[in-house]
């Protein structure tokens, strides 16, 4: 569906294919709808995008008034773990007909379901997903994610022709960041997580032709082949022979039978082992989503070290992606984020887009990162930045023994290297969509 919108917005001049091509880039990267990032873009405003939703659909949408006025007792109609599982609102009952926003109108297979266990007839509009997510907040108290944040200027309002050459600003001269449109929409609702205003990094631009050099390939494991068992010469039992009449052993009379010697032709050849490297490999080029490439990563690197975690970075905050402690998940670390600001590891490795191996310094920036990963002191902590656009968009933390981490930095770095061509192919499946 995104993508179809994607095309009528172009076609309707609401927006450019290069504006289209941008925002394909970033919901890679970031995630969310299609809609959600041209909006946090600043390339369309919400009622644009919700009237063309109607339109590709042909269905009414939803009024602003009708989904943060809904009396509780039709949202009592809808329980919370239904409206979390398929994004879903009740907005009105009339007899067996309940009118609903739910997040993908076009799924009749989620419609059905939610018709089924509530036996109401759906009636269901469009609604974006900004709108969506801040309705489950207000009425479930489900929380959305920290991810949505939106530039003022920079990217919304300038192409990539029009746009500063930012690299080496500084913070004093870079662009401030607002809250995400959810916080001009529901004044009463309380603010996100103080520290999500700062400066932005450089204006997005086309992708950095990244080609590290192929992950160097270990020898294969090599079997030995069982031996052939030796030939066993069967014991002839003899009982007692009359001495008048000798038995003689028909056996004894038969020429002798050659040994059996296996042939290299006869034995089946070995499949040579799979090391892990070569799975994380396949598993980059095979994704089909930025969060199988994050479990492919979060997963071979879990096997050395203690803590494994990706940061998001949007804007000047960085929020926690995926974060493994033993290689089990870290709870609320999606929670987690951090303004780059003030003083972290995080914002010198941002700042200068290079990697950090040492101790983790003392200040309240880092002491909040180690909290989200679930506390503790390690000895030494390793950050590497991942670059698309000419700038940071996922930062890697490590932590473990400091020998360990400075033996694998190198192969680290081409990990990430290869993380970052697996977006790339994401982004060009994208585009191969776009009719």
């Amino acid at each position: 569906m995104s993508n179809k919108i994607g095309e009528l917005l172009v076609k309707e001049g609401a927006i450019t294919r290069k504006q289209l091509e941008e925002a394909l880039k970033c919901q890679v990267i970031f995630g969310g709808r299609l809609g959600t990032n041209l909006v946090e873009m600043g390339f369309i405003d919400e009622q644009t995008l919700v009237e063309n939703l109607s339109k590709q659909l042909e269905v009414p949408f939803v009024t602003v008034e009708q989904l943060m006025s809904v009396p509780a007792e039709v949202i009592n109609l809808i329980p919370r773990e239904l409206a979390e599982e398929y994004k879903i609102i009740p907005l009105s009952l009339d007899k067996k007909r309940l009118t609903v926003a739910i997040w993908d109108p076009s799924d009749l297979a989620a419609i059905d379901a939610v018709s089924f266990i509530t036996g109401y007839i759906i009636r269901p509009l469009v609604c974006s997903e900004l709108r969506l997510l801040l309705a489950l907040e207000q009425y479930y108290g489900i929380k959305r994610e920290v991810r949505y944040i939106q530039m003022k200027g920079g990217t919304g309002t300038r192409s990539r022709e029009d746009a500063p050459d930012m690299r080496g600003v500084t913070a004093s001269g870079s662009e401030e960041l607002e809250p995400s449109p959810f916080e001009d929409m529901m004044d009463e609702l309380p603010p996100p997580p103080p520290g999500g205003t700062g400066e932005t990094g450089s204006a997005w631009g086309d992708l950095v032709d990244i080609r590290p050099p192929d992950t160097a390939q270990g020898p294969l494991l090599k079997r030995k082949l069982p031996e052939p068992a030796p030939d066993v010469q069967p014991a002839v039992e003899r009982g007692p022979v009359p001495p008048e009449e000798p038995v003689k052993d028909a056996r004894q009379s038969l020429p002798p039978v050659p040994k059996a010697t296996p042939t290299p032709s006869a034995v089946a050849p070995m499949e040579p082992e799979t090391s892990p490297a070569d799975t994380l490999l396949t598993r980059l080029a095979e994704a089909g989503s930025r969060d199988a490439i994050a479990d492919a990563l979060v997963g071979y690197l879990g096997r050395d070290f203690e803590r494994v975690a990706l940061f998001m970075v949007k804007g000047r905050i960085a929020v926690g992606w995926k974060g493994h402690s033993k290689n089990v998940p870290i709870t609320g670390f999606d929670h987690l984020h951090v303004p780059l600001d003030e003083p972290t590891l995080l914002r010198v490795v941002v700042d200068t887009k290079n990697f950090y191996l040492g101790p983790i310094l003392d200040s309240p920036g880092n002491a909040r990162i180690l909290a989200g990963l679930g506390g503790g002191e390690p000895d030494s902590v390793l950050l590497i930045p991942l670059m698309m656009m000419e700038r940071v968009v996922t930062v890697f933390y490590l932590d473990g023994d400091k020998g360990l981490l400075g033996k694998k930095l190198f192969e680290l770095q081409k990990i990430i290297g290869k993380a970052s061509l697996a977006f790339e192919i994401l982004i060009l499946k994208n585009k191969i969509l776009l009719a």
